[in-house]
């Protein structure tokens, strides 16, 4: 029965010891203030994602960067409005 305990916890430590390999932190920043307002560069990544799974063909960086500015843009200019 002590074997069966010792089994159990060894497998439950193992699983536990792997989950954090598993998790992707989420590290949310400030990407812009408008006013009051706050643009997080979580937002900004998801506003890019969602460009670039619409996109064809894979964008070099330099054309990634140029959107992530551009989305920028485009997220400030809709917290203005």
């Amino acid at each position: 029965m002590n074997v069966k305990r010792l089994a159990l916890l060894a497998g439950m430590l193992g699983i536990v010891a792997l989950a954090p390999a598993w998790a992707e932190p989420v590290v949310s920043r400030i990407a812009a203030v408008v006013n009051s307002d706050i643009i997080t560069t979580y937002e900004l990544e998801e506003a890019l994602n969602t460009q670039l799974a619409k996109a064809e063909r894979q964008p070099s960086p330099a054309q990634v960067d140029a959107l992530r500015k551009e989305l920028l843009s485009r997220l400030i200019e809709a917290k203005l409005v």
